[in-house]
């Protein structure tokens, strides 16, 4: 991974709900975190894809949501359903999607 500020478009103030960025050194995912649920304006057209697939991943609960499929553009925002003091969350962008199947057999 690379770290990449760029990525975000939105003002990004460097305070306690600054965002941070990074995408993959093959440019088939980004991840950003936001510690605040703040939303996300994100420069996706840097992923080498037709299309990419978003998610939430909540640190809190260890659950993650398919935000969708979406064709690419060069930004769009992503908003946490939860935002303020202990509404913190991963984006993951990926131009595959991910298994969220979390049983593991025994």
């Amino acid at each position: 991974m690379v770290y990449d500020p760029s990525l975000i478009v939105n003002e990004n103030i460097k305070d306690e709900s600054h965002i941070i960025a990074t995408i993959g050194e093959n440019k088939d995912f980004i991840l950003a975190y936001t510690p605040t649920g703040k939303t996300i304006e994100l420069d996706v057209s840097r992923l080498e894809a037709n299309t990419f697939y978003s998610y939430w991943f909540n640190p809190r609960s260890g659950t993650m949501k398919l935000l969708g499929e979406n064709k690419m553009t060069s930004k769009m925002e992503f908003k946490p359903w939860a935002d303020g003091w202990g509404s913190d969350f991963l984006l993951i962008v990926t131009k595959e999607k991910l298994n969220m199947d979390n049983t593991k057999s025994r």
